[in-house]
């Protein structure tokens, strides 16, 4: 999927989206996740990965494997490389990630991702498991895009594109928690705050996020974007403060079997347990 896409971040950051390739072995773990996977890919151990530009400039000629290394260890927004992994490892990883929305009037909401569903190639739930479509067609790109589609004719939901090109694969952010309520949002909704973004359809709705905003590459230019977890977060989770559970995803018909759901074992954010 040939995309050039160039984006400038004023003053700080100049992110161009092209492709580079990097030779040797497509990481299998992350230092990020609590859980180790026997899960098959084809061979996924000897293909080259495609990594995709936006980073800081002093990260533009890092291979990915080093981006894996610096993780959560500075306020930085996720750079694509980071993403061009396996769903089954990035939906995890993303737990305790920032989701951040800022709008055109300056307006600007963190919110803390605490429920992830993994979709990925050969997937029957996996809305690109059957054929490349105009509405799919962004999940068979590279990753670091956001991938927005509607359900019931109402919500919407929002998925994050993961893995390397031409590999259909993204993470579905089912649930976030505010990191703060600004002025502006006091009365939002008569439910307990907490609760604002427990679905899907519910964090796209407190975020505004719909389809115009598909297709877009997640970095701050683009008004949506992903942080790292901060040393904080990621000092409770090694000293087992905050734990993860892993368990089947929600609301299908296929492949619902598969555990591909993980959550923040005590957030009550998340939208179903």
């Amino acid at each position: 999927m040939g995309r050039t896409v160039a984006v400038v971040v004023v003053g700080v950051v100049e992110a161009v989206f092209g492709a580079k390739e990097q030779s040797g072995h497509h990481k299998q773990s992350s230092q990020y996740s609590q859980y180790k996977f026997d899960i098959h890919r084809s061979s996924s151990d000897d293909r080259k990965v495609d990594v995709i530009g936006a980073l800081v400039l002093s990260h533009l000629n890092k291979s990915a494997s080093e981006d894996n290394i610096k993780l959560c260890n500075q306020p930085t927004f996720i750079a694509p490389a980071w993403l061009g992994r396996s769903s089954l490892e990035v939906a995890p990883d993303l737990l305790g990630c920032r989701l951040v929305r800022r709008w055109a009037d300056g307006r600007q909401l963190s919110t803390t991702i605490v429920e992830t569903e993994a979709y990925t190639e050969g997937d029957p739930a996996c809305h690109a498991y059957r054929r490349e479509t105009a509405r799919n067609r962004v999940m068979f790109g590279p990753p670091g895009f956001s991938y927005v589609y509607l359900i019931y004719g109402i919500y919407h939901c929002f998925n994050v594109v993961t893995d390397r090109d031409r590999i259909p694969s993204a993470v579905l952010i089912r649930a976030v928690e505010l990191d703060a309520i600004p002025d502006w949002l006091v009365g939002y909704r008569a439910e307990k705050s907490v609760r604002w973004g427990a679905g899907p359809g519910k964090l796209c709705l407190l975020l505004d996020i719909d389809r115009t905003l598909t297709d877009l590459p997640l970095v701050p230019a683009s008004g949506l974007w992903l942080e790292h977890r901060d040393t904080s977060w990621q000092q409770r989770v090694d000293t087992g403060e905050i734990g993860f559970t892993q368990t089947t995803r929600i609301g299908l018909t296929q492949g619902a079997d598969l555990p591909w759901r993980w959550y923040v074992s005590d957030s009550k954010a998340v939208s179903k347990r």
